[in-house]
């Protein structure tokens, strides 16, 4: 037995002897573990490499490391040929940036993580020359499209990056994002971020995911982009941020060393590949996929070892070196085998320890991943290649209320939305054949709710075959949500722009239209085709649009909007409108102005009626003045005229007296001239009597008749006897008249002259006024429209437009008609009809009341306060046998009145200080028996406030200028 144990231990001497010097010479981890190994990964200088390394570490990204004369094609095409690697050897680009275990460079300057390691090992198979470029991450992606690196190694899918990016099939390692936050920050759920100041990765893919993420949540963070991850970790450790966001292995490493603390807010699980720029170096990606595939069939292969020795911590020692120095120092037959057995029975202790804490490894490495399905708030979920569930995570009941034991062995397909189902079947197809790209639908709960649903997944693998499909579904419910009120709201809000009154646009910087609503379509008159694209200066007169201009230029310079702008437009037609705007400077997503945009309102009938009313304003003016001119003529017309009748009283000479004569006929012409002006020009509350239509016609004949006579127009006056007496408002039947007249005579006064014919008649039950004139007619088109307001044929200032339109609606008012027969170079004749009609209550013009007659000499007190028919009054009534006291003043008439009694007050209305008001007032409150005796003189008994008092007191008045005869008859009636 002891010689059999001898023989068995000689064999095996050789062959320990060999494993140990195997085992010495490979790799063994640095003391310490692997945190001590990366070191500090942020050494912005990096050390020269090693001679013996069989890759090369430049310094700088932009060395000009690759052969000017290599081609693209050659560089896709042709594996080996590169130049300064030998005809057999390729030289490949790679870039390396600071993300440990995966990717970094250690602290003796040398290219190290997972990702390293794996490339390292298929370069010395395929004999690659690897030089590797540090940059940062974003500069890392820039360069790859650019073509500056070849391979990029840690490089997440998304669909996004596919677009620009090629990767190959089979994924160097799985991953997931992870918070860790700031210790005096308490974060444990995604609403604890809500808020609060987060860094991420520039261009890292978690930053779009958790953005969207918190985003739907209805959740507000600041996203703070970085560089690197070690300038993250050292932003929250001084509380610049509260937290950061990374991957989880370089973050389990790092979280510590600055003092934050992990979270258990997990999120986007995702797989880790080598990327190329797209179309270029895919032999790189193929041979990559190859060395995996094939290293991923072999359990102990040294694409697993590697795993194991970055991702899990393995024992500070596998097998003890001073073994190898005792074997090597036994001499003797005896101290070897005691060695051998020794070394045995330490190989048993170790590779027993090994797989202990290999176990508890594998049981912590599996509580650490049921902690992250169980805590993600995506489903995690396999299918057998029918689409049958073979496993769902637990988050799927609070999503869709089924439990895992109720849908596992049952049919995805069954809480598919049917009208999503062929597209969900036929993404699932792609998949196992190994296309892998995200797919939306929709899902329908225990509850009947639907739920948008997004799913990235890829397939099982199994001894190479293809045994199902693994993969995450997120639900996007609330993103899809907000989108689709997005939507709504938008369509809201053009519906509300395309049925508003007021014009919408939007226009580029150089003012041409990008949208509008159709009103604007309308006011501007061009088709939809038209319009888009039409710049403002295309539909503006070229002052205009330099103004236009200005104030966008304006508003682009200062950012303030411009309100209450007018434009004057063009419109397609021809004709221009006004337009009022309101404009304000557009941004784009990014804050950067693009145009502009503003409403528009057509303010063309504000306009014309705006300049309307100032042209009735200017009117207005005018007839005060008329007014006051008029008023100011009675006096010394009623001194001409009474003076003129003294004096023929008295014996004169003949041909003094016919001169007399006519003074006086002209001077009641002129008296019968002003009282026109007067009735014309004043404002009045309409006053209807009993009036005579003859009468009204010849007051308005003598108002104009200088006027058609300067103009070459004869006027023939044809007067019925039988036009009875109407009820009906003088002044404003009379205004009617005074405008047909006035449009006769601008008609002949333009050709030159002509005749005027106005007839009166009665017919039936009304009163027919008719007024014809020679003159060049009305053209058919214009006949119609000729009683609208605001129209007229007449060139700008020199008529309103208002005359016609107000006399029809002065004699629509009285129940009569007006109407127009006319045609083009036939003349023109306006017909007026009134009803005949009685009112038994007219408006009193002069009272008479019967009064005592005193019995003897009467006595008169005379009030005015001018002078030369203050003179002509007393001398006038003297000689008719009264005694006459005068008084210049109101004041004076008081202190007269106090001291003897009269038989009549003759006063005027208005003068300086106490008025004939005012006086009467004091005599009917101190002297009553005299106050209806006053009889009052005045000029201006059209206005409102002289009407009102003559209608209160009753008493006689009469008008100036006046005939003394009619004033000594009314004083003898008294």
């Amino acid at each position: 037995m002891a010689t059999d144990k001898r023989r068995i231990l000689f064999r095996l001497i050789p062959a320990l002897l060999l494993t140990f010097l195997v085992l010495g010479a490979g790799p063994v981890p640095p003391p310490g573990g692997y945190e001590t190994r990366f070191g500090d990964t942020l050494k912005a200088d990096f050390p020269a490499c090693r001679v013996d390394t069989p890759y090369t570490l430049v310094s700088r990204l932009d060395t000009g490391i690759s052969d000017p004369g290599e081609t693209g094609k050659d560089r896709r095409d042709n594996p080996a040929g590169n130049s300064g690697g030998g005809p057999d050897r390729r030289t490949v680009r790679v870039g390396i940036y600071q993300n440990p275990p995966k990717v970094f460079i250690d602290e003796n300057g040398l290219p190290a993580g997972i990702f390293i390691d794996l490339l390292d090992e298929i370069a010395r198979i395929e004999k690659w020359k690897l030089v590797y470029v540090p940059c940062e991450w974003s500069d890392c992606l820039q360069a790859l499209e650019k073509h500056r690196i070849d391979l990029m190694p840690d490089v997440a899918y998304s669909r996004e990056r596919d677009s620009v990016y090629d990767f190959h099939e089979t994924p160097v390692v799985d991953s997931w994002s992870q918070v860790y936050a700031n210790s005096s920050t308490r974060v444990s759920t995604l609403s604890d971020l809500n808020g609060k100041r987060v860094a991420v990765l520039k261009k890292g893919i978690q930053e779009e995911t958790f953005a969207q993420m918190m985003s739907g949540f209805g959740f507000e963070v600041t996203l703070v982009e970085v560089d690197t991850y070690g300038e993250a970790f050292r932003l929250a450790a001084g509380g610049y941020v509260d937290a950061v966001l990374s991957n989880y292995l370089i973050g389990d490493y790092l979280y510590r060393k600055y003092g934050l603390t992990k979270t258990p807010i997990v999120f986007n699980p995702t797989s880790l590949y080598f990327a190329t720029a797209q179309g270029r170096n895919r032999l790189l990606l193929e041979t990559i996929d190859r060395h995996l595939n094939e290293w991923r069939r072999q359990p102990d292969s040294y694409y697993y070892r590697t795993l194991a020795r970055w991702m899990e911590k393995p024992p500070e020692q596998v097998v003890p070196r001073y073994l190898i120095w005792i074997i090597a120092a036994t001499g003797g037959f005896l101290v070897l085998s005691v060695g051998v057995i020794g070394l045995l029975r330490v190989q048993v202790r170790a590779k027993t320890g090994y797989l202990v804490k290999a176990n508890e490894s594998l049981r912590k490495s599996e509580e650490k991943y049921r902690s992250l399905v169980e805590n993600l708030n995506d489903v995690i979920f396999n299918l057998d290649p029918q689409g049958n569930i073979t496993y769902m995570s637990p988050v799927a009941e609070s999503i869709f209320g089924y439990r895992s034991k109720e849908i596992i062995g049952r049919s995805f397909s069954e809480y598919i939305h049917t009208d999503d189902l062929p597209g969900v079947v036929e993404s699932r197809g792609e998949t196992l054949g190994g296309v892998l790209q995200p797919y939306e639908f929709r899902m329908i709960d225990k509850n009947g709710s639907i739920h948008h649903v997004r799913t990235s997944s890829r397939p099982i693998e199994k001894d190479g075959q293809n045994t199902g499909v693994t993969g995450i579904l997120t639900d996007i419910t609330v993103e899809r949500r907000a989108e689709e009120a997005l939507r709504e709201s938008e369509q809201k809000r053009r519906t509300v722009l395309h049925t508003i009154e007021d014009g919408y646009f939007e226009v580029d910087l150089k003012g041409s239209f990008t949208s509008f609503n159709e009103s604007m379509r309308k006011m501007l008159g061009y088709t939809q085709k038209e319009i888009a694209g039409l710049n403002y200066r295309r539909y503006m007169a070229k002052e205009i649009a330099e103004k236009v201009f200005q104030t966008f230029n304006e508003i682009f310079r200062t950012g303030i909007p411009a309100k209450t702008v007018d434009w004057r437009v063009t419109r397609k037609d021809g004709t221009t409108i006004d337009l009022e705007t309101s404009i304000s400077l557009k941004h784009n997503d990014s804050g950067e102005p693009t145009g502009f945009f503003g409403i528009a309102r057509d303010i063309t009938d504000k306009k014309r009626m705006e300049l309307q009313l100032l042209q009735a304003e200017k009117l207005s003016a005018v007839g005060t003045m008329i007014s006051g001119v008029a008023h100011e003529l009675n006096n010394p017309l009623t001194a001409i005229i009474g003076n003129a009748q003294l004096i023929m009283r008295g014996e004169a000479p003949d041909d003094i007296k016919n001169k007399l004569e006519v003074i006086l006929k002209e001077s009641i012409r002129s008296s019968k001239i002003v009282g026109g002006l007067l009735a014309f020009a004043r404002e009045h509350k309409p006053e209807r009597n009993m009036v005579n239509v003859n009468d009204i016609v010849i007051e308005s004949m003598n108002l104009k008749e200088y006027d058609l006579k300067v103009n070459n127009i004869d006027v023939k006056v044809s007067l019925s006897d039988d036009v009875p007496k109407t009820y009906a408002d003088p002044y404003q039947i009379q205004q009617v008249f005074i405008n047909l007249i006035n449009n006769a005579r601008d008609a002949l006064a333009d050709q030159g002259g002509g005749a005027l014919v106005i007839e009166t008649y009665r017919k039936d039950d009304v009163i027919i006024v008719e007024f014809i004139d020679t003159g060049p007619g009305i053209p058919n088109e214009l006949v119609n429209k000729i009683f609208d307001p605001f129209f007229t044929t007449k060139e700008a200032g020199k008529g309103t437009g208002l005359g016609l339109s107000m006399a029809y609606g002065i004699i629509s008012e009285h129940g009569g008609t007006i109407s127009v027969e006319s045609e083009s170079g036939g003349g023109a004749r306006f017909v007026v009809t009134l009803p005949i009609t009685e009112y038994a209550d007219p408006v009193v013009k002069e009272i008479k009341k019967p009064v005592k007659i005193p019995v003897g000499t009467r006595s008169v007190l005379v009030v005015e306060d001018e002078a030369s028919l203050r003179d002509l009054l007393a001398e006038a009534l003297t000689e008719g046998g009264f005694i006459v006291d005068a008084a210049s003043t109101g004041k004076a008439a008081i202190d007269l009145v106090g001291k003897r009694k009269y038989d009549a007050v003759i006063s005027d209305i208005k003068m300086p200080g106490i008025g004939g008001k005012e006086l009467y007032l004091y005599i009917r409150e101190h002297h009553p028996e005299i106050a209806e005796k006053m009889i009052f003189i005045t000029g201006d008994v059209l206005s409102k406030d002289t009407q009102a008092f003559l209608k209160t007191t009753k008493n006689r008045f009469i008008e100036k200028p006046f005939s003394m005869d009619t004033l000594i008859e009314m004083i003898n009636e008294a």
